[in-house]
Formats: structure tokens, C-alpha cells, sequence
């Protein structure tokens, strides 16, 4: 029988769980740097509340876009670490899903969205990255 603070651990997991499971989805649905963000700071939880890293993860990866005054309207920063350390597999595969759907709204080139994908990939992680 698993002890009270085993069961804490666990309820906290599965909440954590949903939460990613909700915010990836709100995520999958935007095609636009605009929604992205939105999606980022809409109901952001306060400093240490549960979901908030999922936030600041996004955050994170939109600070590596910026407005180019031209067409396409966006790059990403080459020099930029695009893939927050403490990102989950899920997310990172979430975030190179949303750069596909900028090419396809014509936001960012696909030669970006190409460089952000295999920075992204899983297959790129760092030794002590979170999974």
C-alpha cells in the first residue's frame, strides 16, 4: 500500500500531466506567433505554481523569434538556444509542430521552421536534460 506522501506525489504527477496535456493542446491550435503568445501568457500560473514552467518553456522558445519588417514577417535566431533545458520530449516535439504551422501561415520561411525542428528534436538532447 502506497504511503500518504507516495499518493501526494502521485496526485501531483497526474495533475501535472493534465495540465500539459491541456496547455499542449490550447498550443497545438495556434498557426500564428500572436496565438503562440497568447497561449504563453494566458492563464499563466503564479512563480511556482503548478504548469508555470510550461509558460516560461514557450516563452522561452518565442524569445528566439523575431520580427523581420519584411516577408516572411519572422526568423529565428540562429545564435539562440532555442530548446529550453527543462523542456519534456512532448513539449519540444509540441514546439517544432508549431513552427511547422508558421511556414504554413507563412510567418517564418521553412528553412527556419527546418533549423528549429532539428534543434528541437529529441534527438539533440543534452546529457541532464529533463525528459
Amino acid at each position: 500500500m502506497a504511503s500518504k506522501k507516495e499518493r501526494n506525489r502521485q496526485e501531483r504527477r497526474d495533475k501535472e500531466r493534465g495540465y500539459m496535456e491541456s496547455f499542449l493542446a490550447r498550443l497545438s491550435k495556434a498557426s500564428t506567433v500572436a496565438a503562440a503568445t497568447t497561449v504563453a501568457k494566458q492563464g499563466m500560473p503564479s512563480v511556482d505554481a503548478m504548469g508555470r514552467l510550461r509558460h516560461t518553456n514557450l516563452i522561452h522558445v518565442l524569445s528566439g523569434i523575431e520580427a523581420t519588417g519584411a516577408r516572411p514577417p519572422f526568423r529565428v535566431l540562429r545564435d539562440y538556444p532555442l530548446a529550453p533545458t527543462a523542456a519534456t520530449s512532448g513539449e519540444r516535439m509540441a514546439y517544432a509542430d508549431l513552427f511547422k504551422r508558421l511556414v504554413q501561415s507563412g510567418e517564418i520561411s521553412t528553412e527556419d521552421a527546418d533549423h528549429a525542428t532539428w534543434i528541437l528534436s529529441p534527438i539533440n538532447r543534452r546529457p541532464g536534460d529533463f525528459i
